[in-house]
């Protein structure tokens, strides 16, 4: 008895093996169109890193064109993390041209889809034509031409000289305040000479000497020499 149970146990190992391996069990996927007609989301991106949800694997794609359906920038792929279970492995950084279905809620792909990286895509694109760009993707920054460009408005042209009149300069005295400085300094250096004057009697007790008095004779016009 204690002979035949390694025996048995090994043959049910080397049965179990198979088993496992055969479990996801996958017909050739159809050509493009039909690939994409019985897919929900068709898209080509580059995949982020992976991130394990229990029994299932979240990659995250930056969608560069989409084929069919509407995604974002970004857009969230599951698929299951046990290849027994078709789980399948996109390399981050690789770009990949992904058919996608919808299963609750979620995007969802497998091994028995057309899925492939997009250097093996060539006739699925030559298929499926260029695609379109995501929603909300920024669109480049070109002004429309049907915008009508900023208006500049023109400075100010400055006014032409004035020309000089015959009898004079034509600028105004006003205009020049470097002829006001002389004049005004004159005239508070005769009023302080005079304060000057006055304090200096003053502190003495005379009073400042006035001018002579002058006389004029009228002369009468009638009157004769």
């Amino acid at each position: 008895m204690h002979r035949v149970l390694p025996l048995v146990l090994t043959v049910l190992v080397a049965w179990g093996l198979p088993s496992a391996v055969r479990a996801c069990s996958c017909v050739r996927p159809p050509p493009p169109l039909a690939a994409a007609e019985k897919a929900d989301v068709v898209f080509e991106g580059r995949a982020g890193a992976p991130t394990t949800e229990g029994m299932r694997i979240r990659t995250t794609f930056e969608v560069s064109r989409t084929f069919k359906g509407n995604t974002g920038i970004y857009v969230d792929v599951l698929t299951m993390s046990s290849s027994a279970a078709c789980g399948r492995r996109y390399v981050p950084g690789e770009t990949y041209l992904v058919y996608a279905y919808q299963s609750n809620g979620s995007l969802a792909d497998n091994l028995c889809s057309r899925t492939r990286r997009s250097s093996e895509a060539v006739v699925d694109f030559e298929v499926l034509g260029g695609g379109l760009a995501p929603e909300g993707l920024p669109e480049d920054d070109e002004t429309p031409s049907n915008v009508e460009a900023p208006r500049i408005v023109p400075t100010a042209a400055t006014p032409p000289p004035v020309q000089p009149e015959r009898r004079g300069c034509a600028a105004s005295v006003a205009g020049l305040p470097h002829t006001r400085e002389p004049l005004l300094m004159s005239v508070l250096f005769l009023l302080g000479v005079a304060s000057y004057r006055r304090r200096a009697y003053r502190g003495r007790g005379i009073s400042p000497p006035r001018r002579p008095h002058v006389a004029r004779t009228v002369r009468n016009p009638t009157a004769r020499q």
